[in-house]
């Protein structure tokens, strides 16, 4: 089994142009600089979800990196047009329910903003998803 950094690195050799937000315990800044690293444009400290989730998606979308304000020594930086191509994301949820609420979000800006959204999902999420 992977791990988030690995698995972004791996996603990022085979989609350069992928954007990766990180969910994270951890809001120290040792971990979110090895997430940046990857090639992460976002990084949310986990008990900060629920208010920061949206905004870190939308600074993604346009190409700005995120972080949560609980990061320390973090400042944002915007990254230049032309690498701002496709966006593909990898995210991980403590349970179906925040899965599901971040997901129906997450495609119900995407189609709001006349773009296509594609979900891979188990036959169990299917249903919930619709």
């Amino acid at each position: 089994m992977l791990n988030g950094i690995e698995a972004a690195r791996q996603i990022r050799q085979l989609s350069p142009n992928s954007k990766i937000i990180f969910l994270s315990q951890d809001n120290s800044l040792d971990p979110h600089e090895l997430v940046l690293s990857t090639g992460a444009l976002g990084y949310v400290y986990k008990p900060n979800a629920r208010s920061g989730l949206l905004p870190a998606i939308e600074a993604v979308l346009r190409g700005k990196q995120f972080a949560s304000s609980s990061v320390k020594g973090f400042e944002s930086t915007d990254i230049p047009a032309g690498k701002v191509l496709h966006r593909h994301e990898l995210l991980f949820f403590s349970d179906d329910t925040v899965l599901l609420d971040s997901f129906t979000r997450f495609i119900a800006a995407a189609l709001r903003a006349d773009n296509a959204a594609i979900a891979l999902v188990t036959k169990p999420h299917q249903e919930s998803l619709r």
